[in-house]
C-alpha cells in the first residue's frame, strides 16, 4: 500500500506541486523538464531511471495542463501499483531457483540445472529476474545491470 499508493501522493505533492510550481514561472519548457529531471535523478541513476524519466515528464505535462496535482497522482499510482505484485513474484522466482529442483526431461542440456545469479544482493537479484535478457534467461543465466557493471 505505501509504494502503490502513499509514494505517488508524496512524491506528486513534492515534483508537481512544489518544483513544478517554482519552476513553471521561467516558462513551461523550464518547468516541465526541471521538474522531470529532478524527478527522475531522485529515483537514482539504475535501471528506473529511463522510467522515472518518461512517467516525469508525462506527470509534469499533465499537471501543466490541468493545474492540478490530482492527474499525476493518478497516473503515478497506475505505475506505481503493478511493484509489490512484481517483488512477490521476483521473491518467489528466487525460491523457486533455490529449491534446486531438476529440469523437466525436455529441456535441453545446454540449460544449467539451477538458475545462476553473480549477484549477492536480493535486490540485484530481483532486478535480474526482471531485466535480464530473455536469451541469457533462456539458459538460465541471470544478469543484472550492476552485474555487467562490475565486470
Amino acid at each position: 500500500m505505501f509504494l502503490g499508493l502513499l509514494t505517488p501522493l508524496g512524491e506528486e505533492l513534492l515534483f508537481r506541486g512544489v518544483v513544478a510550481n517554482a519552476l513553471l514561472r521561467y516558462g513551461p519548457v523550464v518547468g516541465v523538464v526541471g521538474s522531470d529531471l529532478v524527478f527522475a535523478l531522485y529515483h537514482g541513476i539504475n535501471s528506473v531511471l529511463p522510467g522515472a524519466f518518461f512517467i516525469g515528464l508525462v506527470t509534469a505535462e499533465l499537471f501543466r495542463r490541468t493545474g492540478s496535482v490530482w492527474p499525476s497522482v493518478v497516473v503515478h499510482v497506475v505505475v506505481n501499483l503493478p511493484a509489490p505484485l512484481i517483488s512477490v513474484l521476483a521473491g518467489l522466482g528466487l525460491h523457486v531457483a533455490q529449491a534446486d529442483l531438476a529440469p523437466p526431461a525436455w529441456v535441453d542440456a545446454r540449460v544449467l540445472r539451477r538458475a545462476w545469479f553473480p549477484a549477492e544482493l536480493a535486490i540485484h537479484r530481483a532486478d535480474a529476474l526482471a531485466w535480464a535478457p530473455a536469451a541469457f534467461r533462456k539458459h538460465g543465466v541471470y544478469l543484472s545491470v550492476h552485474d555487467l557493471a562490475a565486470a
